[in-house]
């Protein structure tokens, strides 16, 4: 009975470890794809990007690149 109660212990200790494995590499690769992309330099139809021809204001203030022409 000790063995067999042990032993499942131990399976459950081995899949809780490879889950968390599995999930640690998950997350190193979605990290680098993240990072990968920041590096990467935005054309104009991206959002997030702010370009100074886009009109904002009269004065010519920067103002989000939504794309528009």
């Amino acid at each position: 009975m000790y063995l067999e109660l042990s032993a499942m212990h131990l399976l459950e200790l081995h899949r809780a470890l490879e889950a968390d494995r599995q999930r640690e590499t998950r997350e190193a690769v979605r990290r680098a794809l993240l990072t990968d992309r920041a590096h990467m330099p935005r054309r104009s139809g991206e959002l997030g990007a702010i370009a100074l021809g886009d009109r904002a204001s009269r004065r010519g203030d920067p103002g989000t690149d939504l794309g528009r022409v």
